[in-house]
Formats: C-alpha cells, structure tokens, sequence
C-alpha cells in the first residue's frame, strides 16, 4: 500500500468511525497528529556540529507518516473498544452481585449527583447522563443488557481482529 492509498484508508477510517458515533475519538488522534510527531535528537547527531562537542538534545517535531496516522487512529480505536466492553463486564458483575442479594436486604445506595443517600432495591441499571454542546444525553446499561455480554465479547473480538487486518494491510 502507498502513502496515497494510506491517506485515503485515514479518510475512511475517520468517516467510518465518525458514523458510528465515535467522533470523538477521532478528533483526538487529530489533535494529536496536529502536534506532530517527537523527533528530539542529540546536536551531536546534527550535520555539521563538532563531534567533540557535548551533546545537547535539540527538540523537533515533524508531520506524521500517512502510515503513522492510520497506526494512531487504529490504536485508540481499539482503546476505546477494549475499555468498553471492559466498563460494561465490570458494570454487569455489579449488577449481578446487587440483584443476588435482592431477597436478603434492601441496601443503601448513593445517589449520583447528590450527596444524599437514598433506600430502595438493589438497582436494575446504570444511568448515564452527559451534555455535549447543550444537547443532553441519557443511555442505561441494565440487567438485560448484562445477557447479551457474551455476544457483544464476541463481536468485539471480531471488531479487535479487523482492527489489527487493517493495521497488517495498511503497514505493507
């Protein structure tokens, strides 16, 4: 694959990852494709400096590779999607540990946003709320969500293996 073929892979691989609702993750490989890549080296090393000279490091950065750039993209692709299925097996192991003690106590449970401390069943899910440039966002990870962890372990895996086909093909 040439460098004009890796640009155009980037571009769909951002576009891709944007339809799917991961803008964000996109945005911050190109902050810090912005930032360009770290190349310090020692004066010594530089063209034309005296040898016998101690060695100074000299700070430089330069624009990353086409291959560079997929490689970043890819690689907090798969941060996100391993943190992920990560966050909802912790979440369900909760969840599960919560609704086992349902018949035996009603516990104590903090509720988020508040300090207070409120009484009532063991919880069913979480919720998430978020605002993103003033429009709200709710989505919840309940008890019937934990059910179908297998098959979401699975299609991650699947996810994790055309990543890494991706990175194969794109460093050729």
């Amino acid at each position: 694959m040439d460098d004009r073929e890796r640009e155009e892979l980037y571009d769909d691989l951002v576009s891709a990852i944007e339809d799917a609702g991961l803008g964000w993750v996109s945005d911050e490989v190109a902050e810090l494709i912005a930032q360009g890549a770290d190349e310090t080296t020692a004066s010594s090393q530089i063209a034309g400096q005296e040898a016998r000279k101690p060695a100074e490091l000299v700070a430089a950065y330069r624009s990353h590779t086409p291959w560079e750039r997929i490689d970043l993209l890819l690689s907090a692709l798969q941060r996100v999607v391993e943190d992920s299925l990560s966050a909802e097996e912790s979440i369900s192991a909760f969840l599960e540990s919560e609704q086992s003690h349902r018949g035996d106590r009603r516990d104590m449970v903090p509720t988020f946003g508040f300090s207070s401390v409120v009484r009532h069943d063991p919880p069913t899910a979480f919720v998430f709320q978020s605002e993103f440039n003033g429009t709200p966002s709710r989505s919840a990870f309940g008890v019937d969500n934990a059910r179908e962890l297998p098959q979401r372990r699975q299609a991650i895996q699947s996810l994790l293996a055309q990543i890494e086909e991706i990175r194969q093909e794109a460093s050729a």
